[in-house]
């Protein structure tokens, strides 16, 4: 397991959406690069939030 906390900002002035930083070591998890794509898959059970997150292909 690994848990890090990283700071919600707006993705910008005018959009509703937020945006954050993928933790250093989640991203060599994934072998993410620049330019490449995740996939959140979010799932509620219980009253308890489970996101995954996975690189797209």
């Amino acid at each position: 397991m690994f848990k890090h906390k990283t700071k919600v900002a707006a993705a910008n002035n005018t959009s509703i959406s937020k945006r954050t930083s993928i933790p250093a070591p989640i991203a060599q998890m994934l072998h993410l690069e620049v330019g490449d794509s995740i996939e959140w898959i979010a799932s509620m059970d219980d009253n308890k939030l489970t996101i995954t997150v996975e690189k797209s292909e």
